[in-house]
């Protein structure tokens, strides 16, 4: 029970003894509050599961069978009804998928699957439908029978999860912030001491020095989705990239001039040339890239190609995006 005056928990009574090493746990009663489905992770390592469980008979049975390999099922959401079941299942570490199971014959189908980690999920005042943030750090509806989807909100900031306030209308309130937080800090090796470039109550990452220290780039979720920032000596900090969707950043520097970045995004290497304010993208879009490096004193990077198992080491001019094979 929650004693709103106190603002405290009290009258504790156990309802089902979990795994107490589970990584994590969550329960929606039934709607005639005689059970409850529950999040478990049956043991350590293994990926999280759904159960339903009876109060009368004490009996659990399980009702989501995510892949082995998944991370898989950590919230659930009942519909007003009753009678669906929308469970949020991590596909990996940085993508989610939606499914919708049919509580009375645990049919299911998967709804959406979103490229970035989901905290919940709502259902629409009709059960119709499911409001969730997608990989646009939007606020989206979209219909369970036909996966239509309708643009509810644009979120200018880094957001958990948007929450239905009122059924009726679908008033919604979000919850702000990152899943983490973090500063740009210059070290100097010789004294031992700090100074904070950039300052930050979101995610800060991948700093980037030109090779004469007086331009910094970094990469940064403050307005909702990463991109990319850029700041000379004592300057203003300006946003370089306009992507539309939660892009995962494996690098990025610094030509050996000054004059241009480089970088991997989702596997995809790109170049922004500092003067043009043009970006470039490799335009192979089956193979993946890692491990940008420039090579001294000229404007070319030697980046790796990855293609069915089979790896090579390519050299691309910046300017034209010419690739050639090294040898």
């Amino acid at each position: 029970e929650l004693d709103v005056e106190q603002r405290k928990l009290q009258n504790f009574s156990e309802l089902k003894a979990c795994n107490p090493k589970s990584l994590s746990a969550q329960a929606v009663l039934w709607n005639d509050n005689k059970g409850m489905y529950y999040v478990e992770e049956a043991e350590y390592a293994s990926p999280l599961l759904v159960y339903s469980f009876s109060f009368d008979s004490k009996y659990n049975w399980q009702v989501t069978s995510p892949s082995p390999t998944s991370k898989g099922d950590y919230f659930v959401q009942l519909s007003h009804s009753g009678e669906q079941l929308a469970v949020l299942r991590s596909k990996n570490n940085f993508a989610t998928e939606i499914w919708v199971y049919q509580t009375d014959s645990w049919e299911n189908k998967l709804v959406d699957t979103v490229n970035t980690p989901l905290i919940r999920v709502n259902w629409s005042g009709d059960d119709a439908s499911l409001i969730y943030k997608n990989d646009r750090n939007q606020i989206i509806k979209t219909k369970v029978h036909d996966r239509s989807k309708e643009l509810l909100a644009e979120v200018p900031l880094p957001f958990y999860s948007p929450i239905v306030l009122n059924h009726v209308d679908e008033s919604l309130a979000v919850v702000l912030g990152s899943m983490s937080s973090a500063h740009v800090i210059k070290s100097d090796l010789k004294t031992q001491s700090q100074s904070v470039l950039v300052r930050s109550a979101f995610q800060e990452r991948l700093a980037a020095t030109s090779k004469d220290g007086k331009q910094i780039a970094w990469v940064s979720n403050r307005t909702g989705l990463p991109q990319i920032w850029y700041k000379q000596e004592d300057g203003v900090e300006q946003k370089l990239s306009n992507l539309n969707r939660n892009s995962r950043f494996s690098s990025l520097s610094f030509s050996p001039d000054g004059k241009m970045l480089g970088g991997v995004v989702d596997g995809h290497y790109f170049t922004f040339n500092l003067e043009t304010r043009l970006m470039l993208w490799s335009d192979n879009k089956v193979a993946t890239f890692t491990n940008v490096e420039w090579r001294a004193g000229q404007h070319e990077f030697f980046v790796t190609k990855s293609l069915h198992g089979h790896r090579t080491q390519l050299v691309v001019d910046a300017f034209s995006n010419q690739i050639r094979v090294f040898d």
